[in-house]
């Protein structure tokens, strides 16, 4: 074994001298390198040795996980990457951001992990390069959708109001109209920098991108996708996934998020593509993550490597796959719902008598919508890892702003102390209150458009005996603090509580 010191120094020297760009493009060895080269030749004899001890630094090297091949996740917050060789969109990289939160609806067990994604919230007016690919692309994307209307009955003629059928001829008019239009634009964009910077001259450029750009060029909106009930099981190492996918004037974005347990070292998504998982504090229970967002220009729908149809696999520190057996877990217990103005007869109008309750009876003008409500508590014994179980749920409006409440217990063993909320943060001088960023998108619970609200929601929870009491809301700290500190609550593992 006297070689091995020595070549483990070659090695790391030759790395670096590499990295500091001290060896000619040819690969010869510049002056500099050649007792690196002097080094390797003395070795020659003993070539099978030095290909085995390589072997034992790398399997020596960070637990065995050098010996994978592939991209690191993405972070939980960042902008989407650009593959090699694509362009970046005319509007700049989309912002994404990831969380891992509790699934609050009544009788829900598990999480949701949820996905939000932004553009950029300006129309790039100083980049005439930016301005002229984005409105060939807004003309293109027109053309194409007056081209599949044709023949449908979804044209509007000014001063009518009946529908009329798209017809080839009509058709070609519009496309003309619009290519007249966009060229008028494209010559605008020889205007000196001051000129292009005043009002009048964008107010054009405006009516035509700012509805276009799927509503973010003007405003910034941004979309997002939820998908919940996510919990781990024995035999299966994914805890659960989300994806999505879609195309806009600007980008189109795939994204592709692996919540895995502790043993995942990476996930194999496709043959070309496998991402090492990562571990956050945001995460619950010692859970890892991998996250991919790309983004390609319009006219090369195809993200690669995320094109959906692939089952993935899950990769240990050595590379190899872990079995995944099929799991028949229902997430879920059986809980009434129930409807202040039901739109259905046989619905409750309030919530009968079941395990848990939530009263708001201490909050003056609150304005009750819905919620679900579990009536008996069972529980999860098989479940891997803690989370939590939703036995009540309530939307309500309170001084104008949109509640959601819900009371969660332990999933595995009701009645036994909940795990700590997720990447949540202490309230000063409330030890017991926690508060945690939330995402919700299309895919959740129906949330009445007055609860809703706008805005980044957070939920805001504090321990009541063996229980989280959570509000999830758009509206202020304050606020929600208030509510939560005015909320009763009642839980019974063994029975049902009184009818409120």
């Amino acid at each position: 074994m006297t070689y091995l010191p020595q070549l483990h120094r070659i090695l790391v020297e030759g790395a670096a001298r590499l990295e500091r760009g001290e060896f000619e493009p040819s690969g010869e060895p510049a002056q500099r390198g050649g007792r690196f080269a002097r080094a390797l030749r003395r070795l020659k004899g003993h070539r099978l040795f030095i290909f085995a001890g390589v072997a034992v630094l790398l399997a020596g090297s960070a637990g065995g996980a050098i010996a994978l091949l592939g991209q690191p996740s993405a972070p939980l917050n960042g902008k989407a990457s650009i593959p090699a060789g694509s362009p970046a969109s005319p509007l700049g990289a989309i912002r994404y951001n990831v969380s891992v939160t509790p699934d609050l609806t009544g009788g829900a067990v598990g999480w949701c992990i949820s996905e939000r994604e932004q553009s950029p919230s300006q129309i790039p007016f100083g980049n005439v390069a930016a301005m002229r690919t984005l409105l060939l692309d807004v003309r293109a994307s027109l053309d194409a959708a007056v081209n599949r209307e044709v023949g449908q009955g979804v044209v509007r003629l000014r001063g009518s109001s009946t529908p009329v059928t798209l017809t080839p001829a009509r058709a070609q008019r519009i496309e003309a109209a619009t290519d007249a239009r966009v060229r008028r634009l494209l010559n605008g964009l020889t205007q000196p920098a001051r000129v292009r910077r005043s009002a009048s001259f964008q107010r054009p450029y405006r009516v035509l991108l700012a509805p276009l750009v799927s509503g973010r060029a003007a405003g910034g909106a941004d979309f997002a996708t939820s998908s919940c009930g996510h919990v781990s099981t024995s035999g299966n190492p994914f805890v659960g996934s989300e994806a999505s996918s879609g195309g806009e004037v600007s980008a189109t974005t795939a994204s592709t998020i692996y919540l895995t347990t502790s043993q995942v070292a990476a996930v194999r998504i496709s043959p070309s593509l496998t991402v090492f998982t990562r571990a956050e504090h945001q995460l619950p229970d010692g859970y890892r993550i991998a996250v991919v967002v790309r983004e390609t220009p319009p006219h090369r729908p195809t993200v690669p490597g995320l094109s959906g149809g692939r089952t993935p696999t899950a990769l240990d520190r050595q590379g190899n796959p872990i079995a995944v057996h099929s799991s028949t877990v229902t997430a879920n217990e059986p809980a009434v719902f129930w409807q202040r103005s039901p739109m259905r007869s046989r619905v409750p109008t309030s919530p009968p008598a079941a395990a848990c309750e939530i009263s708001t009876s201490a909050l003056p003008g609150v304005e009750l919508f819905s919620g679900q409500i579990v009536e008996h508590l069972r529980g999860f014994p098989q479940l891997t890892s803690k989370t939590f179980l939703s036995c009540a749920y309530t939307e309500f409006v309170y001084d104008g702003e949109g509640i959601q409440a819900a009371i969660l217990l332990d999933a595995q063993h009701p009645g036994t102390p909940p795990a700590p909320l997720p990447d949540s943060t202490q309230i000063t001088r409330q030890p017991q209150t926690l508060n945690e960023a939330a995402i919700r998108g299309s895919g959740t619970q129906f949330v009445p458009q007055a609860v809703a609200g706008s805005g980044t929601p957070f939920i805001t929870g504090r321990r009541v005996g063996n229980a989280w009491l959570v509000v999830e809301s758009t509206s202020p700290l304050a606020q929600r603090l208030a509510v939560l500190n005015r909320l009763g609550t009642c839980v019974s593992t063994a029975g049902t509580c009184s009818p409120p």
